[in-house]
């Protein structure tokens, strides 16, 4: 991801006059979407492992058989 924002940095700053193609500008789209189903899935992770987290300490705080996973 960082080394896609950097190509498009760089190309916006070796080429300032072609920012107005569609080319260009599809491709700027392309990577904002991209970054934001990422950030996304980043932050569904996180609720996910929290979420896990709180589980596991309230089985052990009310003493909880622990339950062999699936995976």
């Amino acid at each position: 991801m960082a080394d896609l924002l950097t190509v498009t940095i760089n190309h916006l700053n070796d080429n300032p006059s072609q920012v107005h193609m569609q080319a260009y500008r599809d491709y700027v789209k392309a990577n904002c979407a991209l970054t934001s189903r990422i950030a996304e899935m980043i932050d569904d992770f996180v609720d996910y492992d929290e979420a896990k987290s709180k589980a596991e300490s309230l089985e052990r705080k009310l003493e909880l058989p622990v339950v062999a996973s699936s995976t």
